[in-house]
Order: structure tokens, then sequence, then C-alpha cells
């Protein structure tokens, strides 16, 4: 699975200051993901044993329900525009639990890619494939961590969305989320840096 962006691409991705793309993960499961790559909720269920989710629950039982691109939300795995997300700001009291990924921007170029312009699991939410649509993201709201209203936040959570996983060459860089978590980890490669 290689990611191949034009020179256009780049362009665009450059415009709307997207230098890679962002993934929250339990800590328990950065050794399977150096190993595996970051796999869809599906995927995982599937091809490892056992994995820890820091998923809402309510949110995971609506994506298995929603369809596009001809997969089930559930099949893809998802990724973030920016590191601070409603996701991570609901998950404060457990950051000591949790790595925030950085992977390659080159995931704009892996087929069947989607994004969203808002948290894929709400009805209102729109999605594209062309990254010329990212035009069509609120990025004045992207680009903040205020504004709590459930429209700001269904638009910060917006997604690029992969299907089944990720590889493990697009990490390139593991941030735990505090001291005790770097502490607390055990897992560490030659290409993946802990900050």
């Amino acid at each position: 699975m290689v990611g191949v962006l034009s020179s256009q691409d780049v362009a665009t991705l450059n415009k709307f200051s997207i230098p890679c793309l962002y993934y929250l993960c339990p800590l328990a499961n950065i050794e399977s993901m150096i190993r595996n790559g970051v796999l869809s909720f599906n995927a995982a269920s599937r091809q490892v044993k056992t994995f820890n989710s820091i998923a809402n629950e309510n949110v995971r039982r609506r994506r298995k329900t929603k369809w596009v691109g001809g997969r089930w939300l559930t099949d893809y795995a998802n990724f973030y525009l920016r590191p601070w997300t409603p996701m991570q700001y609901n998950l404060q009291a457990k950051q000591d639990s949790f790595a925030v990924v950085k992977l390659s921007r080159e995931l704009f170029g892996i087929n069947g890619m989607h994004f969203s312009d808002g948290n894929a699991a709400s009805n209102p939410t729109k999605f594209y494939t062309a990254l010329a649509d990212l035009n069509n993201l609120d990025w004045q709201i992207i680009n903040t961590q205020y504004g709590f209203d459930r429209e700001s936040i269904r638009k910060r959570a917006a997604e690029v969305l992969i299907p089944d996983k990720a590889e493990p060459e697009f990490i390139e860089e593991i941030c735990v989320m505090s001291t005790c978590a770097e502490t607390n980890s055990n897992y560490t490669t030659d290409d993946t840096l802990f900050v």
C-alpha cells in the first residue's frame, strides 16, 4: 500500500498546513501497531487477539452502521488532521494511557482514501476523495481548540479514512502525553521517536 502524491497534491496539503496525520492509540496497542500498522476496527477484530480501544462506544455503534465508499466506517482506519481533537479532549483524564501517533501525509495517496468535513459518524458529515475538496472543510474551526458547540465539535473531528490499515512504514513519530506515560511505555523501535 504505497501512497503516491502528485506535486499538485503536495501543494494542496501545504496550502492547508497538513504536514502529517494524527491517530490516538492506547499505549497497550503500540507494540501491535508498530508490527501491524494502524488497523481499522474490523481488521483489528479479525487479526489481533486482544486490543484496547479508546473509542466512545456510542460513536463506534454508529460507525458500524454507516456506509462510505462501498464500505462500513469500521472498515477504515481513521486519522485526524490536527493533533488536538474533541476525542483527545474527552480523554484528558486518561492521558497517561494513550499516545498521539504522527503518520505520513502520503496516506492521502492511498487508493480508496476518503476524508470528511467532520466526525465521520455524524449524520450531517460529508465525504470527499479529491484533495481539492479540502476547501470544503471549515479550517477556522479545525485550527482552533476552542468552540464547544455541537457543530464546532463535529467539524474539528474531520477525519481521513484509509481502507483496512495504514502500514507501519507510514508511522513517523509516537508522542506520549505525559512523563508518566513515557516511563510506563516499554516499546522502542529504531524508526520511531518517543517524545
